[in-house]
């Protein structure tokens, strides 16, 4: 059996879910199954229940959160839901702490829950992710450090100019952990980055472009949040 470890983050989650009423969760599923077309981010999933939670975005945003990351375990794993559902309740049994009578809890929601599981738009988000972020290194975040460097005098006693360099600072995961590069930079090299960034923005939206309104598919920019 597939084993998953839970972090205290994905503890508090599944206790959000736990103290859902198996019927709020029968209407969660009803409702995302309703969705056409499906959606393709987390972020267009939690209209539809935060309607059903009565507005309660928090609850709505841990839903959405385990739901389809638990599809992306189980497309990277290649196992199926009634393997994940067990799992849950084995880590749940064993790292999450709860007192016996909130463990029957979750077991009194768990098949509402398996069924909200198998809502198809969380396994098409999930794909939608993992097809968007499906490379070997993948970009966390960077910044752009400026130096001032002075140049003394020969004596060392008073500063006679100064110049001023830049760094890249790149941080990025890969299978292997977390990684950093720091990269050298003068202010013509910024100037090409800039150029580069707004010209790779712009190719994408001609990408997408033509894939929406001339192919008639649709089509996503990865980590675009939905504005309409």
């Amino acid at each position: 059996m597939a084993q998953i470890q839970l972090g205290a983050q994905q503890i508090r989650e599944l206790q959000v879910i736990r103290e859902l009423k198996p019927e709020t969760l029968h209407s969660i599923a009803s409702q995302l199954s309703a969705l056409d077309p499906k959606p393709m981010r987390p972020a267009e999933l939690l209209p539809a229940v935060i309607e059903v939670l009565a507005q309660d975005e928090s609850s709505a945003e841990s839903i959405v959160r385990q739901c389809v990351s638990l599809h992306v375990l189980m497309r990277n794993a290649g196992i199926a839901i009634d393997e994940v559902v067990r799992a849950i309740r084995a880590g749940i049994e064993r790292d999450a702490k709860w007192t016996l009578t909130e463990i029957e809890k979750w077991n009194s929601v768990e098949p509402a829950f398996k069924e909200l599981l198998g809502t198809d738009c969380f396994r098409f988000v999930a794909k939608a992710l993992d097809l968007a972020y499906s490379y070997a290194n993948l970009y966390r975040k960077c910044r752009i450090l400026t130096d001032i460097r002075p140049l003394f005098s020969e004596s060392a006693d008073k500063v006679e100019a100064a110049v001023v360099s830049y760094t890249l600072r790149l941080q990025y995961d890969s299978v292997d952990g977390d990684h950093a590069l720091s990269v050298a930079m003068d202010a013509s090299d910024v100037h090409q980055l800039l150029e580069q960034c707004n010209r790779a923005l712009k190719k994408a939206e001609t990408a997408r472009d033509l894939m929406q309104y001339k192919a008639e598919i649709r089509t996503a920019l990865a980590g675009e949040p939905k504005n309409d």
